[in-house]
């Protein structure tokens, strides 16, 4: 009965002239009030829901960083609003965080790994090795390199400084056997040149010059008189 309406009146025959007629008036239909959701589990909303004499309505799963999956994140209508029994409450659930897939920037440039992986979400940090393979700057390792992980994941990246150089010992002057051991013990491949027979066996000059960084196993050239 809508609201105003009289619902009954007692006494509700006849009566005498200034006597008194008690009326109940209606206020409309029974109104609930949607009660608080929001970061409740669905389960306990559905039955907050449920003792508040309103229903489940349509149920929206969203992804959300901040709040945990299987959440309520919000309802329609509002958290006391007024409502016939009976009536439908859309939810709106949370899904937990978003996955993000891990592309492999193995091999790539440093700064592109780690400008993409941060743009993604990743949190990305980095150390440096050598390496005689992976040129410098370069990724030699990511871990991790594959799946999925979420925003505020940890990855972590291995950036080459390229091999190792060590400097060439200055041997002009030396005795060719002198020289070729000394090359020889720190892992150098040495490469002989006679200039005018080496009659002397003195090392004249070398290549790479002394002092020079190499990789470790270069090979070092000497000119012999």
């Amino acid at each position: 009965m809508p609201s105003g309406a009289v619902i009954s009146a007692d006494p509700s025959s006849r009566v005498r002239n200034g006597g008194t007629v008690a009326l109940v008036i209606s206020r409309g239909p029974e109104r609930h009030a949607v009660p608080r959701l929001a970061g409740l589990r669905e389960a306990t909303a559905r039955e907050a829901l449920a003792n508040n004499r309103l229903t489940v309505g349509k149920i929206t799963r969203v992804y959300d960083d901040n709040v945990a999956a299987g959440k309520v994140l919000s309802s329609n209508p509002a958290s006391g609003q007024q409502e016939r029994a009976g009536t439908p409450v859309d939810l709106v659930v949370s899904k937990g965080p978003q996955p993000i897939p891990v592309t492999s920037y193995v091999g790539a440039a440093a700064t592109d790994a780690q400008a993409a992986l941060t743009q993604a979400g990743f949190v990305v940090s980095a150390k440096q090795a050598y390496s005689d393979t992976v040129p410098a700057g370069d990724v030699i390792s990511q871990v991790p390199s594959s799946g999925t992980g979420f925003r505020g994941t940890s990855v972590a990246l291995v950036v080459s400084k390229g091999p190792k150089l060590v400097p060439v010992p200055n041997v002009i002057g030396s005795q060719i056997d002198q020289a070729t051991k000394l090359l020889q013990s720190k892992g150098f491949t040495v490469v002989v040149q006679k200039a005018f027979g080496g009659f002397f066996g003195t090392v004249r000059f070398q290549t790479p010059d002394a002092g020079q960084q190499v990789r470790p196993g270069a090979t070092i050239t000497l000119t012999v008189v």
